[in-house]
């Protein structure tokens, strides 16, 4: 086990590979490693090596530094061509729709289903975000609320 709070940086600004792990180590200014580390990156010849170490520094640095810091040190063009901040992206759009898709859901469910039953509120809340999309076309056609009930238990139906 290595602690990198404990290590030399100078061990890690030498070595591209090691870059970025550097903002994690034993500074006595911090911040002027990680700039330092960032021009290091910045100047690197390969694009493809720049926004990878960019991008790996940028996300261990955001243990450490204000993402205000580290978000002025490094290019978000850099980080926009990692596959782990576009992983992270799409993650999260996906989370937002889910979240929209039952907002929306759930205020036709309440318009026509005052005072839904909190079993079925979380039925609801569970649900895929194609199953969302379902349930709001399905709404349309049920006549009660057992309709609802019946559909929660059978979304594939």
């Amino acid at each position: 086990m290595i602690r990198l709070w404990e290590q030399d940086p100078n061990l890690f600004i030498n070595q591209p590979g090691l870059y970025p792990f550097a903002p994690l180590t034993n500074s006595k200014n911090p911040n002027t490693l990680l700039q330092q580390i960032s021009a290091k990156i910045n100047n690197l010849e390969d694009i493809e090596q720049r926004q990878i170490l960019g991008s790996c520094t940028s996300i261990l640095a955001g243990l450490r530094f204000d993402k205000i810091l580290v978000n002025s040190l490094f290019q978000e063009e850099i980080m926009k061509g990692s596959v782990i901040y576009q992983d992270i992206l799409q993650k999260g759009e996906r989370k937002g729709e889910i979240k929209e898709g039952l907002k929306l859901v759930m205020l036709l469910l309440n318009q026509r289903f005052p005072n839904l039953e909190e079993r079925l509120t979380n039925k609801i809340e569970t649900l895929s975000l194609n199953d969302i999309e379902d349930l709001a076309m399905s709404l349309l056609e049920f006549k009660d609320i057992n309709d609802l009930d019946a559909w929660l238990d059978y979304p594939e139906l």
